[in-house]
């Protein structure tokens, strides 16, 4: 989103961690006011939404922000949603 950096990706880990939500990545569609806030900042790496996903169909990152890369995001919520996902508090009880 909008002023993303490593240190708000830690603090967004933190509070995944205390409450639980269904998680959503941030993507910015033509149309929406985050895809124009991106373009004309000149962080959007990728303006076409059909190349969104890798041949897998995975969503990838296209943006990449001041002191924080495309990569660096994939790679943050790769961990995040593996970390969150795997966890014992995320499994329901039988």
């Amino acid at each position: 989103m909008p002023g993303e950096s490593k240190e708000t990706i830690q603090e967004t880990r933190r509070l995944i961690n205390e409450i639980r939500p269904d998680i959503q990545v941030a993507t910015p569609f033509p149309g929406a006011e985050f895809y124009e806030y991106v373009r004309n900042g000149g962080y959007l790496r990728i303006a076409n939404p059909a190349c969104y996903l890798d041949a897998e169909g995975h969503q990838i990152a296209v943006v990449n922000y001041p002191g924080l890369t495309s990569s660096e995001i994939e790679d943050a919520v790769d961990k995040i949603l593996n970390d969150y996902y795997l966890s014992i508090g995320y499994l329901p009880l039988a």
